[in-house]
């Protein structure tokens, strides 16, 4: 049996290796991608166990310049735009395009207004496509957009006005409209060109800071709300609502008045027994919608009672009651419900003190109390009582247990694949949810292997409204599309986008129940959103925000709010990630030298090594690869075993390589004694020893 070929023949690059079949005998064929031509041998056979042949390469095709256009000019297409086509332009490539433009009153006298590098040429060519012509183009009336002015020229267009061919008109909306649509609009051929006209469409409120006051219900200064929306706020003590709640966005101004809070006539301080009506009147409830609404009150119960410290309100001391430490001086009235517990208003700041009579030292805290949360953590001021963990506890390591399949685990930027597992102390495991666009994260992203214990909570994924068959009380499932660039979630449970990457947010929500709207962190520009129209695309439940060519600026929280005022947000992170070029090591081949993010890079070696480690790696969205290059270890060859007399030897050659076989026989007369088959093992020695042939006695 002669010898196959173990590997296939070496690609070039740039291109590829088609063989069906590596038996002796057989050809490969090679050929280069798109825009690629083959500079060498096409086919190659395989030979006794080898290749024949050098690798060809494959060399990139350049298009020609296309001339000079006559009464117009020729227009290269870029990521960034379109830009006038020189002759000393070189080497463009394969997929570049290039656009013809007429001077006024002229026109093509083809519709097609292009064409295309396809390898090498210009596609269709340009001889049968453009010609100067001497008709002028129809012009096109005035377009209408309400609330909305169009200028030319930076005069305002009327409705009398006729705009000419290959001119533009730009679009500006009135205060409290912003643009939905290309701003700017260029007249071709009697018509618009565009694929849908813009609109003016009532813009957002942003939050402005109150002083004296905070936002209630989740909201804060610097956020934005839709059209149409609500907002409420509270006061602090001593001040009250000079402009009523709620407070309505309506055509980018909040009505009847940005909220604001003024000094109460009365500044005496208060006992450390309020009545009931003053505490809801200073937080905007009264006392007849207290029982219903507490929970929506953003109100805070009492903290947890800490042994050893003494806690202000202010100046006031507050003493503990029941074994729970008082947080205000506020004392709660009985509520009809039967509650005895006091509750505080959003915004209450309570201060702890440590008594240095066992601490030794003083110390003060304070906590926050924020939408019905005390925001802050009080540490124990008694040593003696809550000692630390002891040394031999210190270096324990820690049980880790996979909490659901919808959380991913990261250890040292690797996936943790498995459910269960031991890691040593100091060990931090990050975690995400598998897709961040489709479910909610909850608990503690990074938690800490100490003592035996891991820090912070257990994380959770809650699936949002996809996994619920779109249900209109379940926060919105954001989907991510991309083109021209490339995208991924990081370890932390953010989006990582690489620049000049066109990326779709898809907020899937039911059409006929309203449209949702997206809230931008920042304001650096308006971002064009509307239901999807794209072929393929559900106009009926994806509604769409686009970051065109993304920028570093463009990065922020990108959240997706629904018309019963359920939301989901992505943090988008804009950044060139890339990772280190891998080093050159003896007989390592990389199938390419590009690092950006996402690439995949496969391993290959020269003949006569073989791959000993990772036969690919990825580039990670932190920088780093997800595996490290493996090294090409030469192969040893086993030398000619020799021969003995009237032995025959089906395969003769100098070297053979590992598990390679030769097969022994006798001459007509004779007898084989010893093995028939040798063949080669590791370390270049072979199975055995060359068989000798013995004369047959006759009778």
């Amino acid at each position: 049996m002669l010898a196959r070929c173990k590997t296939l023949p070496r690609r070039p690059r740039h291109g590829m290796v088609i063989a069906p079949k590596t038996d002796h005998g057989m050809k490969a064929l090679f050929r280069c991608k798109d825009g690629y031509k083959l500079s060498g041998p096409n086919v190659t056979e395989c030979s006794f166990g080898r290749w024949t042949g050098e690798t060809p390469i494959c060399n990139e095709t350049y298009c020609p310049f296309p001339g000079i256009l006559e009464n117009g000019r020729i227009l290269l297409v870029g990521h960034m735009g379109m830009y006038d086509y020189r002759p000393y332009v070189r080497k463009i490539t394969n997929n570049r395009q290039i656009m013809y433009e007429c001077e006024r009153h002229y026109t093509l006298k083809r519709r097609t207004t292009g064409a295309t590098c396809v390898d090498g040429r210009w596609s269709p060519p340009r001889e049968t496509q453009v010609r100067q012509g001497i008709s002028p183009t129809s012009p096109v009336s005035y377009p209408s957009t309400s609330h909305g002015m169009y200028h030319h020229f930076d005069k305002e267009v009327d409705a009398d006005t006729l705009i000419e061919h290959s001119e533009v008109v730009t679009l500006s909306c009135d205060d409290g409209f912003q643009l939905l649509g290309p701003e700017a609009l260029r007249c071709w051929y009697g018509e618009w060109a565009v694929n849908k006209m813009p609109k003016c469409l009532p813009g957002p409120c942003e939050l402005r800071d109150i002083a004296n006051g905070s936002y209630l219900d989740g909201y804060r200064a610097g956020l934005t709300i839709s059209h149409g929306s609500s907002v409420r706020y509270s006061c602090d003590l001593d001040f009250a609502k000079a402009v009523p709640d709620p407070v309505q966005c309506l055509e980018g101004k909040l009505r009847s008045d940005v909220p604001k809070c003024m000094a109460v006539a009365s500044k005496t301080k208060e006992s450390n027994t309020m009545p009931l009506e003053t505490m809801m009147s200073r937080t905007g409830y009264s006392p007849s919608e207290t029982a219903a609404a507490a929970p929506a009150m953003s109100l805070c119960t009492l903290p947890e009672r800490l042994h050893n410290t003494l806690l202000y309100r202010g100046s006031t001391f507050i003493e503990p009651k029941n074994s729970v430490m008082a947080t205000a001086a506020i004392r709660r009235e009985k509520l009809p419900s039967g509650g005895s517990n006091r509750y505080f208003p959003n915004g209450t700041e309570v201060l702890f003190k440590c008594l240095s009579a066992y601490s030794g030292k003083k110390t003060t805290w304070k906590i926050v109390c924020q939408d019905g949360v005390w925001v802050g953590r009080p540490h124990n001021c008694d040593t003696r009582v809550h000692p630390g963990p002891v040394d031999h506890n210190r270096n324990k390591s820690c049980l880790f247990q996979r909490p659901n399949p919808d959380v991913v685990a990261f250890v040292n930027d690797k996936k943790v694949k498995v459910d269960s597992a031991k890691f040593p102390a100091g060990t931090e495991v990050v975690y995400r949810c598998v897709d961040i666009g489709k479910y909610s994260f909850e608990g503690s992203s990074r938690r800490r292997c100490v003592g035996g214990q891991w820090t912070g909570t257990e994380p959770l994924c809650l699936g949002l409204s996809q996994e619920y068959d779109y249900a209109l009380e379940k926060a919105p499932t954001i989907l991510f599309r991309h083109t021209v660039g490339q995208i991924a979630q990081s370890n932390d449970g953010k989006l990582v986008v690489y620049p000049g990457t066109i990326l779709h947010l898809e907020c899937l929500w039911i059409r006929k129940y309203g449209t949702p709207h997206w809230e931008v962190s920042h304001k650096i520009k308006k971002y064009p959103e509307g239901w999807t129209s794209e072929p393929g695309r559900d106009s009926q439940l994806e509604y769409r925000l686009t970051i065109y060519h993304a920028k570093t600026e463009d990065s922020g929280m990108f959240t997706c709010v629904t018309p019963m005022g359920h939301q989901h947000a992505v943090e988008i992170v804009v950044s060139a990630v890339h990772c280190q070029p891998f080093p050159e090591t003896g007989g390592l081949l990389l199938s390419t030298t590009v690092t950006k993010m996402n690439v995949k890079v496969v391993f290959s070696c020269e003949a006569g090594r073989k791959l000993i480690g990772n036969e690919q790696a990825m580039c990670l969205p932190s920088g780093q690869w997800s595996a490290k290059p493996p090294i090409c270890q030469k192969i040893p060859l086993c030398p000619y075993p020799g021969t003995s007399k009237s032995v025959t030897n089906s395969n003769v050659k100098f070297y053979y390589e590992i598990s390679e076989t030769i097969t022994f026989g006798c001459k007509s007369g004779y007898k084989i004694q010893g093995r028939t088959v040798l063949q080669c093992l590791d370390g270049g020695r072979w199975s055995g020893t060359v068989p000798t042939c013995h004369p047959i006695k006759k009778g």
